[in-house]
């Protein structure tokens, strides 16, 4: 397995507990199971230089938990930087 398996998701009671369910059914799963921690996301430092390598007009921040440490850096590097709030609308 690779990558973030969500709650209640197939994968992650795989991880968890060695079952699946499958049309309501509980099978236990009777092989070994590996997990690897990939993830697809870019962290801090790679996306400070892609902003830095694709030189936009304007960032928005719209996806992670801890948005403020990137966008404080991203403005440091001079980009002007949008932290839109859910909901909230606003116009480029």
């Amino acid at each position: 397995m690779t990558g973030y398996q969500v709650e209640g998701s197939n994968g992650r009671k795989l991880l968890d507990t060695g079952t699946m369910e499958f049309h309501g059914v509980v099978e236990k799963v009777e092989c070994e199971v590996l997990k690897f921690d990939f993830s697809a996301h870019a962290g801090h430092d790679d996306l400070v230089a892609f902003a830095k390598g694709c030189s936009p007009q304007k960032i928005v921040l719209c996806h992670g938990d801890h948005r403020e440490p990137l966008a404080e850096e991203l403005r440091k590097e001079g980009f002007e930087v949008l932290l839109p709030m859910n909901g909230e609308k606003f116009v480029l």
